[in-house]
């Protein structure tokens, strides 16, 4: 669908009924939001403009905007093969078809922390050469020697990632993965980046804090509706009636439970 069809469509009135139901006053924020994401990639285009409007929606319902320069939440296409029938012969066929898929960021899961009002403090970093010094196996403490010096640290290789909580009770808990536990975690779990493409091969730094700052929630920490939400529905292109169909990780299941990269 053309660019200005599709802006046609959002701003028809049978979808802006549909969307003013769901988000009332945000209504018009929305549709602005959502035609300059659109505008700004144009492979979205190319996506069933109802299901780009569903899986913006469904970022909208969780307050996190969809606009990519915040880091909150993405709507990112991905090449789907689908199997079609032809309506006249019924013989069936495979297409190529983009499908929009909802991506939380790892801003995104901190901001859904912080909202519960259970979370202290949550927090990501990037981990370099020389500064994990290794895990109590017994107690599961995980010891770190910092390297203060940005200017020093900048020059060190990143050889992991870790996500740390600490909740308004004083639980804490932190988890730490290396660079080849993410690696491995991002060659099981999404099939784009085992072709070479997607977002972890654009921006794994981002999808590795991502990653970390998932697993840690939703193994150890708590989760308010909107974290279970977040949870269920990241990795999702929205089909109707809410359904999700995660078309670049069919093992999805596994890492919602909290399973690690070795599930």
């Amino acid at each position: 669908m053309a660019n200005n069809q599709l802006q046609l469509y959002i701003r028809s009135g049978k979808v802006q009924d549909s969307i003013e139901q769901t988000l009332k006053d945000r209504a018009d924020d929305f549709t602005t939001s959502l035609i300059t994401v659109i505008n700004g990639n144009p492979v979205l285009q190319e996506c069933e403009p109802g299901e780009v409007i569903r899986t913006a929606l469904k970022a909208a319902s969780m307050h996190l905007p969809i606009d990519p320069n915040l880091g909150l939440a993405y709507i990112i296409p991905y090449l789907n093969n689908k199997k079609t029938k032809d309506p006249e012969t019924g013989k069936e066929t495979w297409v190529k078809k983009y499908e929009p898929q909802l991506q939380i960021g790892w801003k995104g899961f901190i901001q859904l922390a912080l909202r519960s009002q259970q979370y202290k403090t949550i927090n990501v970093t990037d981990v370099r050469e020389g500064e994990y010094k290794g895990e109590n196996r017994l107690t599961g403490a995980i010891d770190f020697e910092w390297v203060n010096d940005n200017n020093e640290r900048s020059k060190l290789k990143v050889v992991g990632y870790v996500a740390y909580f600490k909740l308004i009770n004083g639980f804490e808990k932190l988890l730490y993965m290396s660079y080849d536990d993410l690696e491995k975690h991002a060659k099981q779990y999404s099939k784009t980046y085992k072709n070479g493409n997607g977002k972890w091969a654009d921006d794994k730094p981002n999808m590795s804090k991502k990653t970390v700052v998932k697993l840690l929630i939703s193994k150890w920490g708590p989760q308010s509706t909107e974290i279970q939400k977040a949870l269920r529905a990241d990795q999702a292109a929205m089909g109707e009636d809410d359904a999700y169909n995660y078309v670049d990780n069919d093992k999805h299941q596994n890492i919602i439970e909290g399973e690690e990269a070795d599930g």
